[in-house]
């Protein structure tokens, strides 16, 4: 199976420079355009792309990044670069972990004292 290489380039991050390859069926290589239907295939470039740019990527300038992806695989080239100007903001605002409740509560502390012949006094 034939493989093509997406490679965006984000000119403001310095030309930072991030790839994914995929490998198409020949059917997939004449219509590229149903590789990207298909939902999961759509999804995963989404991810991959904001994983390795670490950028917001929307869903306008995805559809403009298959767009042209497509485009360039109907013409049979391999490799496809797109200059595309990210936002700096992480994709996923990074986030402090809540602790767990505890399985068990720790007891309520209480004013009880246990004497020596096992019964409770109570203060107050």
């Amino acid at each position: 199976m034939p493989q093509y290489t997406l490679i965006i380039k984000i000119p403001n991050a310095g030309n930072k420079q991030i790839s994914h390859t995929i490998n198409l069926t020949e059917t997939h290589e004449a219509y590229p355009e149903d590789y990207f239907e298909i939902q999961e295939n759509k999804t995963n470039l989404h991810t991959t792309l904001q994983t390795k740019t670490a950028r917001q990527i929307t869903q306008t300038q995805l559809k403009q990044i298959i767009q042209q992806w497509t485009s360039d695989i109907k013409q049979n080239l391999r490799r496809t670069t797109i200059p595309i100007n990210l936002p700096t903001e992480p994709p996923v605002p990074p986030t402090t972990p809540q602790p767990k409740p505890p399985l068990k509560p720790t007891p309520e502390p209480t004013t009880e004292k246990r004497a020596k012949n096992n019964k409770f006094e109570f203060d107050g």
